[in-house]
């Protein structure tokens, strides 16, 4: 009877509730599939490109240095979750920490954003499937968003157990992806280098690193121990650095100057069909994967901070993306560019703002989740943001 009692009360400890709803608790690996599937989605296919245009070598220091800054800020985002007494997405911890005004801002910035992401990941998963299947990229397009609402409307129970075969299945294919194109790919590929284009991969590269939404799911349903927490929001970082950096330099090794937009359709001309489907089946599943955590993220923000019912938010994550396709929005990389190098700058340089008022009012400085190298880190992600976000704006105009 007393084994049958430490059962029953390990299975209660095991659960969490989150807004009323009994959710089991996760697993540090589970954590940094949740975070890994929310950061690796479209903006991967059109790396190759984004670093062929400045150089390999160039491109290759972009990704390691703003993985490195993405890294800092999630844990920044992180911490202020921590140590809230009851679950907040980020506009949430916008209207607490910046004021009515910051909040209005970041909320405007956020789900703009967010219904630019999932245009993305719409316009990419009709392309994908088009390619590997044949058809109208539009009628792919339709039945992705009727699969996709089915899935938001079952909630992060059903995500939990799906997200974590995605994640091993993209590292897989991209593995694949890399080991078939090796014997195609030329050194003299990755030598080559254009600094009048030396701020072109930022937008797009940027996005690619943006998972930020995650941090407030993943921490309301991981297990509370806030060293875990941190570990897979680094883990899950350093992961994406690697993959990103695999994929893109070989494709670009490959293909060099003519490195397509959507780097899985130009790889069969070079590599050959195996490459080409391998490769939009990771794109199918990146992107897939990364809609639906973007989704769930936009659905509970809407839910949590707003108190718009559940069924309603459901709706409009998916139905306003959706509409956008249809009257014409269908630039994959533009889209891309545009939600990078605008939209998730000013996110960025928001949340650094929040962190360092959320600082100040001294809710950080007594709890476990300590960052202690954080003040060095803060002025270059600020720079380096600030610049980013003057650029891509510029180049809009």
């Amino acid at each position: 009877m007393q084994g049958i009692g430490s059962t029953k009360s390990r299975a209660r400890e095991e659960l969490v509730q989150v807004r009323g709803i009994f959710q089991r608790r996760i697993t540090l690996m589970q954590g940094i599939a949740l975070i890994v599937s929310s950061t690796i989605g479209a903006g991967i296919l059109s790396l190759p490109y984004a670093i062929s245009k400045s150089g390999a070598l160039i491109g290759f220091m972009y990704i390691c240095v703003l993985g490195l800054l993405m890294i800092t800020l999630n844990l920044m985002l992180g911490q202020m979750v921590s140590v809230q007494p009851h679950p907040l997405q980020i506009t949430g911890l916008a209207n607490k920490y910046l004021g009515k005004v910051g909040g209005i801002f970041m909320t405007c910035i956020l789900y703009t954003m967010f219904t630019g992401v999932l245009l993305v990941y719409l316009i990419g998963e009709g392309e994908s499937l088009s390619s590997l299947l044949g058809g109208n990229p539009f009628y792919w397009t339709c039945g992705f968003f009727v699969l996709a609402l089915i899935f938001l409307s079952s909630g992060m129970r059903l995500i939990k157990r799906i997200e974590s075969v995605l994640v091993i299945g993209v590292l897989m294919v991209v593995f694949l992806i890399v080991l078939a194109s090796a014997p195609h790919a030329q050194v003299s590929n990755l030598l080559s280098y254009d600094f009048a284009q030396l701020l072109f991969p930022y937008g797009i590269i940027l996005f690619a690193f943006h998972g930020t939404s995650a941090m407030p799911e993943v921490y309301s349903i991981m297990k509370k121990e806030n060293g875990s927490f941190k570990t897979a929001i680094v883990s899950s970082g350093v992961i994406a650095i690697l993959v990103y950096a695999a994929f893109a330099l070989m494709s670009v090794a490959v293909m060099g100057v003519e490195t397509t937009e959507l780097a899985t359709t130009g790889l069969e001309h070079f590599v050959g069909r195996q490459a080409f489907v391998f490769g939009n089946i990771f794109a199918f599943l990146a992107m897939g994967m990364s809609f639906l955590i973007t989704g769930l993220s936009f659905r509970d923000s809407l839910v949590w901070d707003h108190h718009i019912p559940e069924w309603m938010a459901t709706i409009g994550v998916c139905v306003v993306p959706f509409l956008l396709f249809c009257f014409g929005l269908r630039s994959f990389a533009g889209v891309i560019d545009i939600v990078g190098g605008v939209l998730v700058s000013l996110e960025t340089l928001l949340i650094v703002a929040m962190y360092w008022r959320a600082y100040r009012s001294g809710d950080l400085n007594h709890h476990t989740y300590q960052l202690r190298f954080i003040g060095y880190i803060i002025i270059p992600l600020v720079i380096a943001l600030g610049i980013g976000a003057v650029y891509s704006v510029v180049k809009l105009f």
